[in-house]
């Protein structure tokens, strides 16, 4: 990523913060009185690579220092222990659009934390499995030659109350599901109404794992209650391409607002199951994050 995109991609991301916490004509849902009586510390540590490379998609781990990437020509980058980033060999394939780690599983004996299981996915197909954080890859069958977009894994739970590691792929007018941590893949059979070109999908947190939500063009918007055994259209009030979405948990049981953008950067989003009027930011929004912000300093 270049420094330009870099910074512009900071500056959207401040805002959006300045958004959720002014008050006023800023996010719907969010605001919350007085949380801009806080100071927050933000700290950057430059990253190096083998390479200048425009990074399209990356997932990471920070115990075992873990960070995969894929670039614009859809080839993977992997972070090595002097914290470089270099180009990894992997099997031809279609190009590479997402790449995920499948289980962020706790591990307290740093540096000794077994390695990751990682997928990737992409065009005509194409899925990558590592197990070995990002060194080594299989080229999996998924049963299907559609573009693959964006790929997520989640805690699932099966009617019989067992638990499994699940993950959901989506791309053109084509969703894979799997219940093994992405070793084996299979498709979900779509009615014509919803084969439309998915280009975005999350999982909600926590024992809310089951409940997941995929975008895509001509304002589609999908959710699964199940798993990713099956899917209902959410009715979204315009026709414009999607591009990223987020389910903001409030607790592992409630599930919060859920935020989608479009190609133009406007922001649609539902609270407690009912859309809302849409939110136009000051400037275009390029990504989400949901999570609690450290108390670092205030003042009165």
């Amino acid at each position: 990523m270049s420094d330009h995109r870099l910074s512009a991609a900071i500056v959207a991301a401040l805002q959006s913060v300045g958004l959720a916490c002014g008050g006023g004509a800023g996010w719907p849902g969010l605001n919350r009185e007085g949380c801009d009586n806080f100071v927050f510390t933000y700290e950057s540590f430059p990253q190096h690579s083998s390479a200048t490379a425009d990074l399209v998609a990356v997932t990471a781990e920070g115990r075992r220092q873990v960070a995969i990437a894929v670039d614009a020509n859809g080839r993977l980058v992997v972070r090595d222990d002097e914290a470089l980033y270099r180009w990894i060999d992997h099997p031809e394939t279609g190009v590479l659009r997402d790449v995920q780690i499948v289980s962020m599983h706790t591990c307290s004996t740093e540096p000794t934390c077994p390695p990751l299981a990682v997928v990737a996915v992409g065009d005509g197909g194409s899925v990558l499995r590592s197990e070995d954080s990002g060194e080594s890859w299989v080229v999996l069958d998924p049963a299907t030659v559609a573009d693959l977009r964006s790929v997520t894994f989640f805690d699932g739970k099966r009617p019989d109350a067992t638990r499994y590691r699940g993950g959901v792929i989506v791309g053109n007018a084509a969703i894979l599901r799997s219940e093994d941590g992405g070793a084996t893949w299979s498709p979900v059979p779509l009615p014509i109404e919803q084969a439309g070109s998915l280009r975005e999908v999350t999982a909600a947190r926590g024992d809310l794992g089951d409940t997941l939500i995929a975008i895509g063009d001509d304002g589609l918007v999908l959710q699964s209650i199940d798993g990713g055994l099956s899917w209902t259209i959410r009715t979204l009030d315009t026709d414009e391409d999607l591009e990223d979405v987020i389910v903001c948990d409030e607790y592992d049981f409630d599930p919060g607002p859920i935020y989608i953008t479009t190609a133009a950067g406007k922001v649609h989003w539902f609270d407690e199951g009912a859309l809302q009027a849409p939110i136009t930011p000051r400037a275009p929004i390029a990504d989400f994050v949901c999570g609690e912000i450290d108390y670092v300093d205030s003042y009165s």
